[in-house]
């Protein structure tokens, strides 16, 4: 089911517009207000990409805000890109870094949810500053790359090759 965000009102998965308002309609996330492993409470979508969706999340004992990368249910299916996972989870997390996430934890719900647990960052992205503040002096883009390109060696010198760098 989808949701209108202005009127609440649902319809079928088919609709992309609302009839009454003309809003885009929003997919229902079920994993919003889950708990995976009785450890992560799901308080918020916040990013979707081609391989899944990236929450933010509460550990609940430590009382912690964390991000949890879920592998999307149509490929967490397939073993091949479950073993792909799996392979890049447990190199991320012996990245370490200071301008690479830390990943703290990653596993299988037993609801088959797949999914990867990383520190939280609040903040703006750097599209965001972008387009906030319009172009930045070159000390600070070069600064910004520098950083970005030491986050890469770390990963690299783990076996690890990003493919999708925001």
């Amino acid at each position: 089911m989808k949701t209108c965000p202005r009127c609440g009102k649902q319809y079928e998965d088919a609709n992309t517009l609302c009839p009454a308002d003309g809003a885009v309609l929003k997919r229902d996330d079920t994993l919003v207000g889950n708990t995976l492993t009785d450890k992560y409470r799901i308080e918020e979508r916040i990013a979707e990409g081609g391989m899944g969706a990236v929450y933010r999340a509460t550990h609940i004992l430590m009382e912690k805000t964390v991000a949890i990368k879920v592998l999307h249910p149509a490929l967490a299916a397939d073993d091949k890109i479950v073993a792909r996972f799996t392979r890049e989870a447990k190199a991320a997390s012996r990245i370490s870094h200071p301008h690479a996430l830390t990943v703290t934890d990653f596993g299988e719900d037993k609801d088959g949810v797949v999914f990867l647990v990383m520190e939280y960052l609040r903040g703006r992205t750097l599209k965001e500053v972008i387009r906030q503040d319009g172009p930045m002096p070159l000390r600070r883009a070069v600064e910004i790359v520098r950083q970005v390109c030491g986050a890469l060696e770390a990963a690299h010198a783990e076996g690890v090759v990003h493919r999708d760098l925001k």
